[in-house]
């Protein structure tokens, strides 16, 4: 329930009165704008902090209508409009607004963005923003104020109920002059696309929950303890019957095949990877439910990258923190190479929530760990 000072503050602004030089707030409207708001002032270095918010909330809502945030109807009062506003006035320092505006969209701001999300190490997307400006700009802080920036979304799904973006994707298509891909995809960014997931996304498609699922809930009995082992009593007798052989003439490569979910298979690298390995790797390396599926995991992103429209970079994103890695890198590599980048960069992969679940036909959630360093 929207409280009134969350409505207060999405629907009101702050400026610099012309004649006192004081801050103050106004309720916004067409006729405060037309009537107040809109008065023409000098912006040289000595009066740019006397804001001609009118114009500047025209700044925002065209920048939003070329990144695809705002829709062509939209107009300046629109609340959409006055919380990137509010969000960026609380972060540039004064004197300093009109520059920054006047700037965008800031091409080097997505350099940078794209040069980090190259790097497969999890950074904060805000440090980019925050050390952009001179004097720095405080994005950060400004995040806290207005945390509703992040819910805003791309005027194409403002209103879709399913296969909409997430919380934070507008913001970033806005920031770092990017924009909601034709189709599928989350944010493009000068030609290059990325597939964001938020903190616990799902990364599989179309697996065969109904059958691998079932297999992998009766192998490791009590799934939802991070504990339950497949080296059990119960365990490997239920492995030996479904494939009719004693558990040294089982290969890794039948194992995965029959629990991984993924209907065409593993692919050729997991294959030659897992190929001589009996099913005692199986036990020495993941001898519990919880180191299984950070192997099953990666498994499934594979095949997902098959079902999903192009893109260049998969992005692990929660709050402020962002991790991105090349598809095409990681597509090349067997599933134990990507489950030791993962494990290294933060990454890890987890079941659906709720007690006794393996995975159903979106796979398993991919989530990213919180950084000393971030």
């Amino acid at each position: 329930m929207k409280t009134f000072k969350i409505f207060f503050e999405d629907n009101y602004i702050k400026y610099i009165d012309p004649e006192t030089r004081k801050e103050v707030k106004r309720r916004v409207s067409d006729t405060f704008i037309n009537s107040i708001v809109n008065q023409q002032t000098d912006k040289d270095d000595k009066t740019s902090h006397l804001l001609d918010s009118a114009s500047y909330l025209k700044k925002i809502l065209v920048h939003g209508q070329d990144t695809g945030v705002f829709a062509d109807d939209d107009k300046i009062t629109d609340r959409e409009v006055l919380i990137f506003f509010n969000f960026i006035k609380a972060a540039v320092p004064r004197n300093h607004l009109h520059n920054f505006l006047k700037e965008l969209p800031r091409k080097e701001l997505q350099k940078r963005f794209k040069a980090e999300l190259s790097e497969s190490i999890q950074f904060s997307y805000l440090d980019i923003l925050d050390t952009t400006c001179d004097p720095a700009c405080r994005f950060k802080e400004a995040l806290k104020k207005y945390p509703v920036v992040l819910n805003v979304r791309p005027a194409m799904d403002r209103y879709s109920t399913r296969g909409a973006a997430g919380p934070g994707e507008a913001f970033l298509a806005f920031m770092f002059s990017g924009k909601k891909p034709e189709g599928a995809g989350d944010l493009e960014l000068g030609g290059d696309i990325v597939e964001l997931k938020k903190n616990g996304g799902r990364i599989g498609k179309d697996l065969d929950s109904a059958g691998a699922g079932q297999l992998l809930k009766q192998w490791y009995p009590k799934l939802h303890s991070p504990t339950a082992s497949a080296s059990g009593p119960s365990a490997l007798p239920l492995i030996t019957d479904y494939f009719k052989s004693e558990p040294g003439d089982i290969s890794m490569v039948d194992f995965l095949n029959a629990i991984s979910g993924v209907r065409e298979g593993i692919d050729n690298e997991d294959g030659r990877f897992f190929a001589n390995k009996s099913l005692e790797y199986l036990r020495t390396n993941y001898p519990t439910y919880k180191d299984l599926i950070q192997l099953l995991g990666p498994i499934q992103m594979k095949s997902y990258f098959h079902k999903v429209a192009k893109f260049h970079t998969i992005a692990i994103f929660e709050n402020e923190t962002i991790i991105g890695f090349n598809k095409d890198v990681l597509w090349k590599k067997n599933s134990y190479k990507i489950q030791r980048e993962f494990a290294a960069a933060g990454v890890e992969i987890m079941p659906k929530s709720g007690a006794g679940y393996a995975y159903d036909a979106a796979g398993y959630t991919i989530n990213i760990k919180k950084s000393t360093g971030v």
